[in-house]
């Protein structure tokens, strides 16, 4: 039996809510759960949406959702950072894309991403990408 949105009280809930269906089906239970969860929940909903987006190929329609979550500045900057990191491995794995990869480790750097910060985001982009991104 589904949970209803408002049993769902924690991030951990909502991945345990999902966790038991398929990505697809997930992704259309995160639907309906959108009117009644918790407002600290959320945002999270959305990076699991992305996360998601990202397994089932629809990397484009993730990065849109990442840029959603980005542009709203009075969010959590760990949800913020989750996000851009989402969208850093889209970019360079998904769309295969490694010089808008490249623009998300910028990125990183201004929101204190630890990835960004100590060179484990330039490594990957360097590796799956080429040197010539990399700053």
């Amino acid at each position: 039996m589904k949970p209803a949105p408002s049993e769902i009280r924690t991030v951990a809930d909502l991945r345990a809510a999902l966790s038991v269906m398929e990505h697809v089906d997930a992704l259309q239970q995160l639907d309906e759960f959108s009117s009644g969860l918790r407002e600290e929940v959320r945002p999270w909903k959305e990076i699991i949406r992305i996360e998601l987006l990202q397994l089932v190929g629809n990397h484009a329609e993730a990065l849109i959702s990442g840029l959603e979550l980005l542009e709203e500045v009075s969010l959590d900057e760990g949800i913020r950072r989750t996000a851009g990191r989402r969208m850093f491995y889209g970019y360079l794995f998904g769309l295969k894309e490694p010089e808008k990869a490249a623009r998300m480790i910028t990125l990183l750097h201004a929101l204190e991403c630890e990835e960004a910060k100590d060179g484990q985001l330039a490594w990957l982009l360097e590796l799956y990408g080429g040197e010539k991104y990399i700053e």
